[in-house]
C-alpha cells in the first residue's frame, strides 16, 4: 500500500532519532537485516535490525500497522517465534507504529497448568505532538508530523521549505506527506496547502502525474481497501490454521478466492463461534449466495 511504502521510505535511516524523540530510547543501529519467513503470511517483517543499547546487542523488529486489529498480537507473536528461531541467543525488541490504537498490545493466557504472557511496544503516531517531529532537523522526520492529530499543515510545509532542498527531494517528501495524509483524512487540506504555496509547482510532483494518469484518489482508496482485505484474509487464515489445523486446507483455498471485504468480515466473526469444519462449510455456502 502506498502509505505504508511512504512510511518505510521516510523512516529508513532515521530510526535512531525517531525512537529517541518519541520514547527516549537512545539505541544504535548496527545492521539492517532482510529476512523473509515462508509461512501462511508469505511476507517479510517490515524492518529488522541488529542494534545496540548500553553496550548490549539485540534484534530490533519494527512494524507499521495502520489498521490495528484484535488478531494483530497473534501475528506479532508468530513473528517473534520466527525471529527467535533465526537469532536464538539474542534478545528481541518489537515496536509497532500505528494510528488510533485502541486494542490490547499483548497476549495473556493463564491456565491451571501454566500460562503465557507476551507483549510488545505500540506507538500511536496520532498521539505524538507534531512539535516533536518538527523539532528535528531531518525533513523525513518532520514529514511524520502529518500523522499527528494536532498538526498545522501549513507550518509543516513551511518547515520543509526552509531547508532549501533540491527540487526532486522536496517534491518527493511532499508526495509522501500527501500519500500519508489519506490515512488521517487530511488529503484535501494538504493538497490545498500545496496549491497555496507559490514556490511549489504541483504539476511536477509524482502525485500530480499519478493523479493524471491513474486517478490518484481512486487508486489510493482502492489500495486502502486492498490492504484491509489482505489483513482480514491473513487473520482468517491464521484462525483457521490454529482452530482446525490440516483440516482447514481445502477451506483456505476457497476463502482465498473471496474478494468481498464484508463477506470476509462475516466469515471472520463466524469462525470464532464455529465448532467444526462443517460449520465453516455452511458459512461459505451462505456467503456465496449473498
Amino acid at each position: 500500500m502506498r502509505y505504508e511504502t511512504s512510511f518505510k521510505e521516510l523512516i529508513l535511516g532515521a530510526e535512531e532519532e525517531i525512537l529517541s524523540l518519541i520514547i527516549g530510547l537512545n539505541l544504535k543501529i548496527l545492521e539492517v537485516k532482510n529476512v523473509e519467513f515462508p509461512q501462511v503470511r508469505e511476507k517479510r517483517v517490515d524492518k529488522l535490525y541488529i542494534s545496540e543499547y548500553n553496550g548490549k546487542k539485540f534484534v530490533l523488529h519494527i512494524e507499521f500497522q495502520l489498521y490495528y486489529q484484535k488478531w494483530f498480537p497473534i501475528r506479532m507473536l508468530s513473528y517473534f517465534v520466527d525471529i527467535k528461531t533465526q537469532f536464538p541467543d539474542t534478545e528481541i525488541w518489537q515496536i509497532v507504529f500505528t494510528l488510533g490504537q485502541i486494542t490490547e498490545s499483548s497476549l495473556v493466557q493463564k491456565t491451571p497448568v501454566g500460562g503465557i504472557e507476551y507483549s510488545f511496544k505500540v506507538i500511536d503516531l496520532s498521539k505524538i505532538p507534531s512539535e516533536i517531529f518538527l523539532s528535528s532537523s531531518n525533513p523525513n522526520i518532520n514529514a511524520f508530523g502529518i500523522l499527528s492529530s494536532d498538526v498545522d499543515v501549513k507550518r509543516l510545509i513551511q518547515r520543509l521549505s526552509s531547508y532549501n532542498l533540491d527540487e526532486d527531494k522536496f517534491l518527493s517528501i511532499l508526495t509522501k506527506i500527501y500519500l500519508l495524509s489519506f490515512a488521517v483524512k487530511r488529503d484535501k487540506e494538504v493538497l490545498k496547502t500545496m496549491e497555496d504555496f507559490s514556490t511549489i509547482d504541483i504539476t511536477k510532483t509524482e502525485l500530480f502525474k499519478m493523479g493524471e494518469e491513474k486517478g490518484l484518489k481512486e487508486g489510493i482508496e482502492k489500495g486502502i481497501e486492498k490492504g484491509q482485505k489482505e489483513g482480514m484474509l491473513e487473520a482468517i487464515l491464521l484462525d483457521m490454521k490454529i482452530k482446525f489445523g490440516s483440516k482447514a486446507k481445502a477451506m483456505i483455498k476457497k476463502i482465498k478466492e473471496i474478494e468481498d471485504l464484508e463477506k470476509l468480515k462475516r466469515i471472520k466473526k463466524a469462525i470464532i463461534k464455529a465448532k467444526s469444519i462443517k460449520d465453516i462449510e455452511k458459512i461459505l455456502e451462505n456467503s456465496s449466495r449473498k
